[in-house]
């Protein structure tokens, strides 16, 4: 407990809208029922994107890799353009 703080909040609190998204609870994936074997056999992928603010590579998007059977990782920053194309039109076929 803090005592002699002196602080108003009589005014209100702002809302932080990544604080509630924290605190926002997710359902867990399914178990799957294919493993691999293999390195590199399965690739999980995601593209995230747009940000608020480029990159210093001036970037708007990350594509992440994880690999099923080690669980290495690997990120790549994308610029808008060709690239976020092609990778949105290999999901669409997905």
């Amino acid at each position: 407990m803090v005592h002699r703080l002196n602080y108003d909040i009589s005014g209100g609190v702002g809302i932080c809208e990544s604080c509630i998204g924290g605190k926002q609870c997710k359902n867990s994936f399914k178990p799957s029922s294919t493993k691999s074997s293999e390195p590199l056999e399965l690739v999980h992928s995601d593209v995230c994107g747009k940000m608020g603010k480029k990159s210093i590579g001036r970037a708007e998007y990350f594509l992440s890799f994880i690999d099923d059977k080690t669980r290495m990782c690997g990120c790549t920053p994308l610029k808008q353009g060709p690239g976020i194309q092609k990778v949105h039109r290999m999901e669409s076929r997905g």
